[in-house]
């Protein structure tokens, strides 16, 4: 059987190991991409608040992310 995965074919065993390898590894990218979402989010959101604050600028304090805290 061949597995097409990323553009790599790859022969996997019948047993199932590669499956179960596959599944762990799109596991842990997955935590990895989410990880590093929220630290991107938050840090765009504390500058944005920051530059809000700054400015005195009320309108601005609404995040422009849904459903965030504002100012």
């Amino acid at each position: 059987m061949q597995l097409n995965v990323a553009g790599q074919r790859r022969i996997t065993p019948l047993d199932g190991r590669d499956w179960e390898n596959l599944e762990l590894r799109r596991h842990n990218d997955a935590v990895a991409r989410d990880s590093i979402l929220r630290e991107r989010t938050a840090l765009f959101e504390s500058e944005w608040m920051l530059s809000a604050r700054r400015t005195g600028n009320r309108e601005a304090c609404i995040s422009p992310i849904p459903y965030r805290a504002a100012c």
